[in-house]
């Protein structure tokens, strides 16, 4: 418990105490009857990386199953987006670019790219507010690139109400550091409809 609650960084030897949870769980469902190999290979692979340089057995590229994969992926979103004692919980967004950043050598981007369709980054009417002060509506997604979502403007950085702006595409503004996302607000006190911006509510 001391060493999940603590603070600050771990210590080498904390770190690898905490990697021992793989073996617990095995430890645990050896026993068992009836544990299918995929649960096994959930459990045994969700800390496991393309490079290598994963734990328990640093296994490589086709040695991880497809379900190991892809527990790796869902598991770091979760650490990423879950209040942690160190740090708080992130967005979705940033857990989706902490990914897949390192989807070349950590994570397999094909199940990558499917766990986000899956998850959704940016919901279509959900309200996002951009380094420039502006809050937006999403009104659809990119699906060629689903980080950066095309979005009505609805309050101003001066904060003023919007009633027809035009439609905005952050993919083109991707090197544009005042467009750059900084994360969902809500709506209700803002006092803005989200379905008021949307070209067809239904």
């Amino acid at each position: 418990k001391d060493i999940l609650l603590k603070k600050g960084k771990l210590a080498a030897n904390e770190r690898k105490f905490m990697q021992l949870h793989v073996d617990f769980g095995m430890h645990s469902i050896k026993n068992m009857p009836n544990v299918s190999p995929l649960v096994k290979n959930i459990l045994t692979q969700h800390h496991e990386r393309l490079d290598g340089t994963g734990y328990p057995n640093q296994l490589k590229g086709f040695k991880i199953s497809k379900e190991g994969k892809m527990a790796a992926i869902v598991d770091s979103f979760d650490a990423i987006t879950s209040q942690r004692s160190y740090r708080n919980q992130q967005e979705n967004h940033v857990a989706f670019k902490a990914i897949m950043q390192l989807c070349k050598d950590k994570y397999d981007l094909v199940i990558f790219q499917h766990f986000i369709q899956c998850v959704g980054v940016f919901t279509v009417g959900s309200t996002i507010k951009l380094e420039n002060g502006t809050v937006n509506v999403v009104v659809r997604n990119n699906f060629k690139d689903l980080l950066y979502p095309i979005v009505r403007p609805a309050i101003s950085a001066n904060g003023s109400k919007l009633k027809s702006a035009a439609l905005v595409d952050l993919s083109k503004f991707k090197t544009d550091k005042e467009m750059a996302i900084i994360g969902h607000v809500e709506a209700k006190p803002l006092g803005i409809d989200p379905l008021d911006f949307l070209p067809n509510p239904k």
